[in-house]
């Protein structure tokens, strides 16, 4: 009988000899049997150090996060009982409040300051001009400041406001109150600067001021042919600026570099007309004729004959910024400049310069004609933009419009379907369009079933193509208005653009039935490539920029019969504006969208906060 296989050793000899297989750690124990306990012990204890310490460091940093994050909720409570101490004072005739901070030693650092400032002018609607002796308060703010690493948490202009450092915050909203055409501003200054403590005290360190209205001051309740602008200086303008977007339909504009907001309102009919042939509304910008054959002259539309048998010497010109005449170009009217008006290289001036300082900004050099005078002025009225009016049409129309089975447009792209050479008709009623590009065709906007209005998401285009030439003509009695958003501009980078030999007409020259309303960003080009002139346009371009917008329209070797205002304005060599004084019994949008403004309360408090 065979002796039994031992088989099982056999295996248990084959498992030794595999070792290597398991983990190092544990082959490294087990192999180094007189030191292995120790050296597991002392890695045990290791990771366990390890994983204590990373406890205590993120749990330290959690509970210094939590502790800062409740000093400065607290800091923000503290500001708020602050603002209502400080309302007791102001408002209800309180000889003095004591409020409890509740701000411990070292929690912060709690003081007051004299930063930041606000002003309130009341401008002339016509000129922009606000006499600072009786139409401008200036005064200081002041501010209560709690600082808390890179928080700061302050009381100003009766709000508390909060930054970490990038962009300010909103805690409590200041004093200052748009309502139903009526706007309040009781401003509180802080008079001292001081460290406080937790304890303190507020009292009015002078009598209120009533700047608005006073009767003594010739300054009456009700606002007439106004501009109110309301602008503050802070470190917190951005917050005081996003509060004027929230709680107005004023005007917000922001001066980064001077840390400062700006929110006007509008104390002034909701419609105008134009008296100008061509107008720069940009306080940035500029009204320039230079080149051969650029000038400007006037006719009248409702005169049988058009611009052939009415043209004449009222094509004024007018610029919030700067005039600059160079070349031979002439102007057969007036200019009005809110900056200079410059003279090179023999220009004409037939008409009157009418500047601000004749010494300083009337200022002709070299050979140039001037067959006029030189008078004083107060200003140039800014013209604010229509961007919510524009946005608003588009829309309105985008939602509701007589798109659907019209022949000429594709229900699907909101484009013309025209291509080289085709023609193709529009007729009464309201079109939502993304662009409107005419590469060689022709288009007919026919009114004679009523008014048409046409809202163009991004551009217009008008450019020859395989040879033909672009057109689109005005038929019949009525009007159209066409509004363009300028979502997104051309290839060109243009909102409206004409090349070489295409035109927009109008019969008769009646620039008032075709209108183009735009924002204040448009850009246009209105451009030939040949002499003589062999690009026409007939109508009113109304794209106010106001203040500070970019907009701007350039006409050269082009003529255009009505009038153009925008931002910045260039008649470069053979370019001609011909205004049409109809335009001028006509009713212009200034901005609809823009509170409108009957009434005005505006007082001044002086407070001091101090250690009780």
């Amino acid at each position: 009988m065979r002796p039994p296989r031992r088989c099982g050793g056999r295996r248990l000899s084959t498992r030794s000899s595999s070792s290597s297989r398991v983990p190092w750690l544990y082959a490294f124990v087990r192999d180094t049997t007189a030191q292995s306990e120790g050296v597991a012990v002392v890695l045990m204890l290791g990771i366990v150090l390890l994983g204590t310490m990373t406890v205590l460091v993120a749990g330290g940093a959690a509970i210094t996060d939590s502790r800062q994050n409740v000093q400065i909720s607290k800091a923000e409570h503290a500001m708020r009982q602050l603002d209502a101490g400080a309302s007791t004072v102001v408002f209800d005739n309180a000889d003095r409040s004591s409020v409890d901070l509740g701000v411990a030693a070292g929690d912060g650092q709690l003081r007051t300051t004299d930063d930041g400032w606000i002003r309130v002018e009341i401008q002339d609607a016509d000129t922009d001009y606000a006499d600072p002796t009786t139409r401008v308060l200036n005064v200081t703010l002041g501010s209560t400041i709690y600082e808390n690493g890179d928080t700061t948490v302050a009381y100003q202009g009766g709000g508390v406001w909060r930054t970490d450092g990038d962009a300010a915050t909103m805690v409590a909203r200041p004093e200052f109150h748009y309502r139903n055409g009526t706007l309040t501003v009781p401003i509180v200054s802080i008079t001292e600067s001081n460290d406080l403590y937790e304890e303190v005290e507020v009292v009015e360190t002078d009598s209120f001021e009533r700047w608005y209205p006073n009767s003594t001051a010739d300054r009456p309740h009700r606002l007439s042919n106004a501009k109110v602008v309301v602008t503050v200086q802070s470190d917190y303008y951005e917050a005081w600026g996003q509060y004027f977007e929230d709680e107005t339909d004023g005007i917000v504009t922001y001066d980064h570099a001077q840390e400062t907001v700006s929110v006007k309102f509008l104390a002034l009919p909701s419609n105008f007309s134009l008296q100008n042939g061509i107008v720069a509304t940009s306080g940035t910008g500029s009204l320039t004729l230079a080149g051969t054959g650029a000038y400007t002259d006037s006719y009248d539309s409702t005169i049988p004959g058009g611009y052939t048998a009415s043209s004449g010497e009222n094509g004024d010109i007018a610029a919030v910024g700067d005039v600059t005449l160079k070349g031979d170009s002439s102007v057969w009217g007036d200019v009005y400049a809110g900056g200079t008006v410059t003279m090179t290289g023999g220009p004409t001036l037939n008409g009157d310069a009418n500047v601000i300082n004749e010494t300083s900004d009337y200022a002709p050099s070299g050979s140039y004609t001037h067959n006029g005078n030189v008078s004083e002025i107060d200003g140039v009225a800014t013209i604010e933009p229509i961007d919510g009016y524009v946005r608003n049409q588009v829309e309105a129309i985008r939602v509701s419009n007589n798109n659907v089975g019209h022949p000429n447009i594709d229900d699907g792209t909101h484009r013309l379907v025209l291509t080289a050479g085709q023609s193709g008709t529009i007729e009464a009623g309201s079109y939502y369009l993304k662009d409107l590009t005419l590469s060689g065709s022709k288009l007919t906007l026919d009114t004679s079933g009523g008014d048409i209005t046409l809202a163009v998401r991004d551009y217009i285009q008008l450019e020859k193509s395989s040879g033909k030439l672009a057109e689109m003509t005005v038929e019949g009695p009525g009007n159209v208005t066409i509004f363009i958003l300028g979502e997104s501009p051309n290839p060109n980078g243009y909102d409206f653009q004409m090349t070489q030999g295409t035109s927009v007409t109008v019969p008769g020259h009646e620039s008032p039935r075709l209108r183009i309303y735009g924002t204040s960003s448009f850009d246009a080009q209105i451009k030939g490539d040949s002499s003589p002139i062999n690009v026409y346009f007939v109508g009113l371009i109304y794209a106010p920029a106001g203040v500070d917008g970019s907009g701007s329209v350039n006409v050269r070797q082009a003529e255009v019969y009505g009038g153009v205002v925008t931002g910045s304005l260039s008649l470069d060599q053979y370019g001609a504006v011909h205004y049409d004084e109809a335009l001028g019994m006509i009713d212009l949008p200034r901005s609809p969208t823009v509170s409108r403004l009957e009434y005005l309360h505006v007082g001044h408090h002086q407070v001091a906060i101090r250690e009780a």
